[in-house]
């Protein structure tokens, strides 16, 4: 939003027309994972995950359905504990555990709590942990890996991808966040190595 701001900004000074800027999350987020989408894309590999836990929340992290589906999770406040005990875990008797009754509980016995909400996951598909999640209005989001996100549906519905030329032919290029109404984005050829662009002659 700040760049579009700018960029509208310099615009207006420059032409005397104002601009109307369209930025949503998807894209600036799907913008921020550029260098591993295009990495996984036309590497050989996706890069390494890194680790989810949160210093000071518990349980919060990853979790794995008995179909594979990854799920990430987070119980904030007391409240949600309680759900989360009584309608995902299935076993209300936790939520007054002397070692998860209280968020400094549940970070210090953190290895047994994931050992609870594991075993818990391993019995379930991953559309019945997303119903029950959500039933249980628990805050949390499917996993997707990077393979999964070029496919995403908003991308695809959205015509958010485009093709730019290269020295190794067509790719394909997520188009840039900001959505300014009547202004097509620029989407040069990649130069050749040593090559000039157009645009910097």
């Amino acid at each position: 939003a700040f760049s579009g701001i700018l960029a509208a900004l310099f615009h207006r000074e420059r032409t005397g027309e104002g601009a109307h800027l369209e930025i949503n999350l998807f894209d600036s987020l799907v913008e921020w994972l550029g260098y591993p989408l295009y990495y996984t894309l036309y590497g050989d590999s996706p890069p390494p995950r890194s680790g989810t836990s949160h210093a000071g929340i518990a349980p919060y992290g990853v979790y794995r359905s008995t179909d594979g589906q990854v799920f990430m999770l987070a119980i904030q406040n007391e409240e949600e504990w309680l759900r989360f005990c009584s309608s995902f875990l299935l076993n209300p008797s936790l939520a007054t555990d002397k070692r998860f009754a209280s968020v400094s509980a549940r970070v210090t016995h953190r290895q047994s709590l994931d050992e609870e909400i594991s075993a818990r996951c391993t019995v379930l598909r991953g559309d019945e942990m997303e119903s029950m999640l959500s039933h249980a209005r628990i805050a949390y989001g499917r996993v997707r890996d990077i393979t999964e996100l070029a496919r995403h549906p908003q991308l695809i519905q959205r015509e958010r991808w485009a093709k730019v030329n290269s020295p190794v032919g067509p790719l394909d290029m997520v188009l840039p966040p900001i959505h300014w109404e009547g202004v097509t984005p620029r989407m040069d050829p990649i130069p050749g190595l040593g090559e000039v662009p157009d645009s910097a002659t």
